[in-house]
């Protein structure tokens, strides 16, 4: 169903920029509350958003991810999305792909890798806010109006440089969910939001993947069989290429995993997501002090981005010998790692 209300916002809204204002508090929330005619409710105005009523009862859906069908800001933050920056200079970038032995499929394939002159491309991370509904009060008697109150579950720090661009994209993403908007106070405290802002690494020895898997596991019971499995699987991996060390977020960030293979060549990647690996070619003592917004701002001059799809593996394992020659790191000519 076609929403009743405008979507976007071309520019910060005004009511916003009086709002902040005012406010002194460091950190804030994109939420609103809006009052809602019991027959939109009926007739699906919100089903997008998982809101319905039956007779006289509200259903309300738990916090989630708006789907990306549902507006622009509701597709990046799931997807994420690339510019490329023809306002900034080429770089040289290495590029592998799969090319048919002697030009015939049939007689096998092999890998490549070349370097070349490109536009830098700025890649922005699936950002994965959530959408929570609340209700405030209900109407006396049946139809009447519903009070609810609409918030995006991220806390936004007024002193952190991307402050402005990640409001303006949480407003659109309330506003073509809701059709409503608004700035609040955080109850957070500056303390907590720190610590769930920033990527606790635990840096492990070197071990077999059940070793790592097992050494984390004693500390926490969070990580789901499936979970188990990725972390495996890519711990396999990293292994295979002689890292010197592999790293897990901790804390609230379990979702990371990464190594460490030079002082300017390191890889990770965030499983929640699962959609790309990284290879980051910035020391890994500049990567740990980020933030988890931070890990990959800019453009992709300092970094490579490996798309999960058919073949990735390859992909990756070609990309990293190429990048490990580079470094005069011992790599055979059949990709193999020593």
């Amino acid at each position: 169903m076609k929403q009743p209300w405008t979507k976007n916002f071309r520019s910060m809204p005004r009511d916003i920029l009086r709002k902040l204002d005012l406010l002194e508090n460091q950190l804030v929330v994109v939420a609103a509350s809006k009052k809602i005619p019991a027959t939109d409710l009926v007739n699906g105005v919100y089903s997008h958003i998982g809101l319905r009523l039956k007779g006289d009862e509200l259903f309300i859906g738990p916090s989630h991810t708006p789907i990306p069908a549902n507006g622009r800001y509701s597709k990046r933050n799931v997807e994420g999305w690339e510019i490329k920056r023809r306002d900034l200079p080429k770089i040289t970038k290495s590029y592998t792909w799969e090319s048919p032995n002697f030009g015939d499929s049939s007689k096998g394939t092999h890998m490549q890798s070349r370097d070349r002159l490109v536009y830098q491309k700025q890649f922005f991370e699936p950002i994965m806010m959530e959408l929570v509904t609340e209700l405030i009060r209900s109407p006396v008697g049946e139809g009447g109006t519903y009070y609810l109150k609409f918030s995006i579950h991220e806390v936004l720090d007024r002193s952190s440089e991307t402050f402005e661009d990640r409001l303006f994209f949480a407003l659109n993403l309330l506003r073509e969910n809701t059709g409503t908007h608004g700035v609040h106070p955080s109850d957070v405290t500056l303390e907590d939001f720190q610590k769930s802002t920033f990527v606790d690494w635990e840096v492990f020895p070197k071990g077999t993947a059940d070793e790592i898997i097992d050494a984390i596991s004693s500390r926490t019971s969070k990580y789901s069989e499936e979970k188990k499995g990725v972390l495996r699987e890519r711990i396999n991996m990293f292994n295979a290429m002689k890292p010197r060390t592999i790293m897990v977020g901790s804390g609230g960030f379990g979702s990371y995993i990464g190594a460490e293979f030079s002082n300017d060549l390191v890889v990770f990647e965030n499983t929640n997501y699962g959609n790309a690996l990284y290879i980051l070619f910035e020391g890994w003592e500049e990567t740990s002090k980020r933030s988890r917004t931070d890990l990959l701002r800019g453009t992709n001059e300092n970094y490579s981005r490996i798309i999960h799809k058919k073949g990735w593996e390859n992909v990756f394992k070609a990309a990293m010998s190429h990048e490990l020659r580079k470094r005069g790191i011992r790599v055979s000519k059949q990709g193999k790692f020593f």
